[in-house]
Parts: structure tokens; C-alpha cells; sequence
């Protein structure tokens, strides 16, 4: 008789162990190279196909050796949740629930270049990123033809970051002296960008 009830207790045991094993969510995000203020849409599902099943998406910021939880979401019919999510910098993601994780995802981010022409041959560069960029090089390029050229080199030497926001503004004030009428923009080109942030370019102006 002990025999048989140690028995049936281990069958208890693997069949629960085989249950929980069973567990799986599933994460998906598009798009996963983003825009400075875009975010990725994130869908998955869970197994059990319940709603208001709560799902943790945790990420690792660049730079940093351990997931975090980012985000709680909460299942609807059928298992499926989505969210939208975005940390301003390259993050590695996963998602999490009763135990089970899902394979990982990389979202790459764009910071945001800009080239203000402030008066005469004043100019000012800078970047809003998630994490300074301080002492990075930017390059000044002109259109020339149907190309662009470059024409300096600026160092990003002033940085400031407003409380609780967890941007930053790095910048450099220069002077350049082109033809009236050239068109300019910045470039942040990869070297400089990485290992935090994608290359990016901004919007061209003209003198």
C-alpha cells in the first residue's frame, strides 16, 4: 500500500512539473529600428489562452548587465495582450509570465540630431537622446550637387538633462562659413553613435 501511494505521488508531481513546463508566452515587436519618439508596438499571447493574465515586459538598457520590469500588461480573450514601448535607447526585451520567458528582442534606437542656423555664420548642433553623448563628433555636411559633402567637424562639449525625464541635450555652438543659400544638416555618424544609439541625420536648412 505505501508503495502505491508513492506512486501516485510522483505521478502528482510530474504531471504538475509536466504542467507548469507546458507554460509559454510568446512576444512580438514591430517595428524594432525606431525613430527618436516612436515606439514599438509589442503583441504576444500566453498559453492558457485566459484574459487578465498579467505579463512583465523587462528590459536591458545599454550599458546595463540585468533585466528590469518596464511594463505590466494584462491578457484579453484568448490570451493575447499588446502594448506600446519604447526606452529611447538600444534595449534588449523579453517577456515574462508564471515563470516562463520569451525569447528576446532588440529594439535599436535613433536619438534626435539638430542643426539650428541661429544668425550670420552661427550655427548651433545637438542631440536629445536617452543617455549623453557628450564629447561625440558630429559632422556638418553641404548638398553639393546631387551629394553631400563634408565641411567640419563639431565636438559636442555642453549637456544638460532636465530632472525626471531621462533625456538628455547635448550640444556645441560653432561657425561656418558658407555661401548664401547652401544647404546644410548634421550627421551622427555610426563610430560615433555606438554602442547606445543607431546613426541619424537631421533635417536639412538652409542659409
Amino acid at each position: 500500500m505505501r508503495a502505491l501511494v508513492l506512486v501516485l505521488v510522483l505521478l502528482a508531481v510530474l504531471q504538475a512539473t509536466a504542467g507548469a513546463a507546458s507554460q509559454s508566452v510568446t512576444m512580438s515587436a514591430r517595428p524594432t529600428t525606431l525613430r527618436w519618439a516612436q515606439g514599438a508596438t509589442l503583441f504576444g499571447a500566453v498559453d492558457n489562452r485566459r484574459a487578465d493574465e498579467e505579463v512583465v515586459v523587462q528590459a536591458r538598457d545599454c550599458g546595463q548587465s540585468a533585466f528590469t520590469n518596464a511594463a505590466a500588461i494584462l491578457t484579453h480573450e484568448g490570451g493575447t495582450w499588446t502594448t506600446q514601448f519604447g526606452r529611447g535607447i538600444n534595449t534588449t526585451i523579453r517577456a515574462v509570465w508564471k515563470g516562463s520567458v520569451s525569447q528576446t528582442i532588440q529594439l535599436r534606437q535613433q536619438p534626435n540630431v539638430l542643426l539650428i542656423h541661429r544668425t550670420g555664420r552661427r550655427f548651433e548642433v545637438g542631440i536629445a537622446s536617452r543617455g549623453q553623448l557628450w564629447r561625440k563628433r558630429v559632422l556638418i555636411q553641404r548638398r553639393t550637387g546631387g551629394s553631400w559633402t563634408n565641411v567640419r567637424t563639431v565636438v559636442l562639449t555642453d549637456t544638460a538633462a532636465p530632472p525626471g525625464t531621462g533625456a538628455a541635450w547635448t550640444s556645441a555652438e560653432f561657425r561656418l562659413t558658407v555661401p548664401n543659400g547652401s544647404v546644410l544638416r548634421a550627421q551622427l555618424p555610426a563610430s560615433q553613435a555606438r554602442p547606445c544609439f543607431l546613426p541619424a541625420t537631421s533635417v536639412s536648412v538652409r542659409t
